[in-house]
C-alpha cells in the first residue's frame, strides 16, 4: 500500500494540488519527524511501539489536527484505528473525507476486536464523502459498506506495467546457477511471511509438488516457517531469500513458471504481487477469498483458484500447471493481457476523478 499512496502523490502532484502524507513509527521513536520522499512530504509521528499492529502514538492526534488544517481533502487507508478516531474528533467543517477501505477486519485475525471498532467505522464511514474499494467482492463481502453502497467507488489497484527492464537470458542463466537450480520448476512467492499469507499451507503442500519454491520477503515467521519445511523434510526445495532489491526482482519473475499467493484470510485484500506475476506472464495460483484477490486473477483465465487452508488444492493445482505446457502457455497469455486492465494510469485517472468530484460537490 505505501507504493501505491507513494504513487498517487507523486503523479498527481501539480500546481493546484500537493500532498502531505501523514503516518506512524511503528518502532519506539521519541520524536515525530518531517521528511521528504521522492517529492512528497511526509510526516512520522513518534510512537511508544505496536500493539496488536496498530502504533500507539499520543502525538498522532496533534500532527493531524495541524495536517489537517491546512487540507481540503483527508484521504484515510482503513483500518486505520489512530487516524480514524483523530478524524471523528475533527469538527464537522468543509473538510472532505476519503476512505480507502482496505480490509474488513471481522476477515481477519483481529476479529475479535471487530465488535469494539465497529461503532468508530460507522461513524466514520457515515461521514465519508466518498469510499474507495478495490473490487466487487470487497462491497459484497463487507457487511460495514452494505449502509454506504451510495457512496462506494470501485477503483482496482495498479502498477507501472513499464517499470521492469528487460530480462537477458545471461541474467536469467547467472541466477539459476546461483541458486543451483538446473532443470527443475520454480514456484514463486513474493510477500511478507506474517499470519494471513498461508504459507504453512504452501509448505506443506510442497511435499507433493516435484518443484523448487523461492520465497521472497521478510516476516515474523520466518524462522516458524523453516522449522515447519525441516519437519516436513522439504527444506532442500525450499529458497528463503529474505528482501531482494526492487531491481532484480524482475529476474525471478523471469525464471518462475507459476507463482502462487496461498493467502488463508481477509487480511489479503488485493495482493498487487499478482499483478506484477501477471505482467511477466506468469500463471498464479490463489484462494477463493471474499476480496479482490480471485478478481484479479481469474479461475480457469489466468491461472487457477482454490479453497483456502487446503495443502492438497495448492498441490493439485500447481502441479496442474507445471505438468500442463499447454495449460500454462494459455494462462501465461491471458495474465499478459488481463493485466493492462490494472494500469497505473488508469488507477490514477479514476482517484483524480474523485479528488474532483468530491470538491465539487457532484460525487
Amino acid at each position: 500500500m505505501e507504493r501505491t499512496i507513494q504513487m498517487i502523490s507523486e503523479n498527481l502532484k501539480n500546481e493546484n494540488t500537493r500532498f502531505k502524507i501523514l503516518t506512524c513509527a511503528h518502532n519506539k521513536m521519541h520524536k515525530s519527524a518531517d521528511e521528504v520522499i521522492g517529492t512528497t512530504r511526509v510526516t512520522r509521528s513518534s510512537s511508544f511501539g505496536t500493539l496488536f499492529s496498530t502504533p500507539l502514538s499520543i502525538e498522532f492526534f496533534i500532527d493531524f489536527q495541524n495536517c489537517s488544517k491546512e487540507a481540503n481533502i483527508l484521504h484515510l487507508h482503513s483500518p486505520f484505528p489512530l487516524a480514524e478516531i483523530a478524524c471523528l474528533l475533527l469538527p464537522q467543517n468543509d473538510k472532505k473525507i476519503i476512505i480507502s477501505y482496505q480490509a474488513d477486519i471481522s476477515q481477519t485475525k483481529w476479529a475479535y476486536f471487530a465488535k469494539f471498532y465497529k461503532p468508530i467505522l460507522e461513524r466514520l464511514l457515515a461521514r465519508a464523502d466518498c469510499i474507495i474499494v478495490t473490487s466487487p467482492a470487497m462491497i459484497k463481502s463487507s457487511p460495514p459498506l452494505h449502509k454506504f453502497i451510495n457512496k462506494c467507488k470501485i477503483i482496482p489497484l495498479g502498477i507501472d506495467i513499464n517499470k521492469w527492464d528487460l530480462v537477458s537470458k545471461e541474467d536469467k542463466r547467472e541466477l539459476k546457477a546461483r541458486l543451483g537450480i538446473v532443470n527443475e520448476k520454480i514456484i514463486l512467492f513474493v510477500g511478507r511471511l506474517v499470519f494471513y499469507k498461508g504459507l504453512d499451507y504452501l509448505i506443506k503442500a510442497l511435499k507433493d509438488i516435484n518443484a523448487i519454491l523461492i520465497i521472497i520477503g521478510d516476516g515474523e515467521l520466518k524462522e516458524r516457517l523453516k522449522k515447519l519445511a525441516t519437519k516436513l523434510e522439504v527444506m532442500n526445495k525450499i529458497h528463503f531469500l529474505g528482501q531482494v532489491p526492487e531491481e532484480e526482482l524482475s529476474i525471478y519473475y523471469s525464471i518462475a513458471d507459476v507463482f502462487v499467493l496461498p493467502s488463508i484470510n481477509g487480511g489479503e485484500a488485493f495482493a498487487l504481487v499478482q499483478l506484477e506475476a501477471m505482467s511477466f506472464g506468469l500463471p498464479v495460483v490463489n484462494t477463493d477469498l471474499p476480496t479482490g484477490v480471485p478478481f484479479v486473477s481469474l479461475h480457469n483465465e489466468t491461472g487457477l483458484t482454490v479453497p483456502p487452508r487446503d495443502s492438497a488444492a495448492l498441490a493439485n493445482a500447481i502441479n496442474a500447471i507445471l505438468e500442463n505446457d499447454e495449460l500454462r502457455q494459455r494462462f501465461s497469455k491471458n495474465a499478459l493481457e488481463r493485466v493492462k486492465l490494472f494500469s497505473m494510469e488508469r488507477m490514477l485517472r479514476d482517484t483524480h476523478k474523485v479528488y474532483q468530484d468530491v470538491m465539487d460537490r457532484t460525487l
